[in-house]
């Protein structure tokens, strides 16, 4: 762009730019990477949800349209019938055919202080930083429970053929003792950064029930009235950030 273009680009509009703390640190982005963009969850089809704050970890059961030409009903029985057996207590699937879909998260690092959530008010736009990016993807924890089924089934048909394992003698075997050592404090650091130990730490956080609500409700419209700055443009001169160097400033609202 030279000069004279710069110079007739004209400024339009003029509006205040609020950063806003009500939600901070409670906004987190929601991405579908493998969902179509026309495909919209509505809150009618967003049947639970349950969160781990500490991990960030966030489970979303959505309903699946078994009416639609594109799914499989032989196959969404089939799956329920390997899952569920033939019926009884805790099934996953009630209506006997494979009606909805785990979506899992996976946190995207150090995305999220990129990102703020904006609202316009009144000509004023009032932004709240981001603190997670996270990506839905469906989970497949119902292949695991359909697994075990299978194994527990030839199992049983094992026992009853009079082919079980625990009915042969057990040869001895040899067992080694091993006495561990003091454990040394780099070693620690060590184990606690493995994945076996965040595995360890997140399987041991309680999921927490969420309830989701629609755009348009009174609970949604009340949170988003928390995303507006409540600072009355005429005081400015009492907040102290107003007063710091820009770098200073721009340290304190991006760590």
């Amino acid at each position: 762009m030279d000069k004279e273009e710069e110079e007739d680009d004209e400024v339009v509009e003029e509006i205040d730019v609020f950063l806003s703390k009500g939600l901070n640190g409670m906004i987190n982005l929601i991405q579908y990477p493998v969902c179509s963009a026309k495909r919209q969850y509505a809150a009618d089809q967003r049947k639970t949800a349950r969160v781990k704050p500490v991990h960030k970890k966030l489970e979303l059961e959505v309903v699946l349209d078994v009416s639609s030409p594109n799914y499989d009903q032989s196959k969404g029985e089939q799956i329920a019938l390997n899952v569920d057996g033939i019926g009884g207590e805790g099934m996953t699937y009630e209506s006997s055919v494979m009606d909805t879909q785990v979506l899992t998260s996976v946190a995207v690092p150090h995305h999220g202080k990129r990102y703020v959530a904006a609202l316009v008010t009144e000509g004023q736009l009032h932004c709240t930083p981001v603190s997670e990016v996270l990506q839905l993807r469906p989970g497949f924890k119902y292949m695991d429970r359909a697994e075990m089924r299978a194994l527990q089934a030839a199992k049983m048909k094992a026992a009853e053929s009079g082919n079980s394992s625990q009915d042969e003698a057990e040869d001895a075997k040899t067992v080694s003792v091993r006495f561990k050592g003091a454990e040394t404090e780099a070693a620690r650091t060590a184990r606690e950064r493995s994945y076996a130990a965040y595995e360890k730490r997140l399987f041991a956080e309680k999921w927490v029930t969420a309830s989701v609500h629609s755009e348009s409700n009174s609970y949604s419209e009340r949170e988003r009235n928390r995303m507006i700055c409540k600072v009355n443009p005429d005081s400015f001169s009492t907040f102290t950030e107003m007063t710091l160097p820009p770098s200073q400033y721009l340290a304190n609202i991006v760590p």
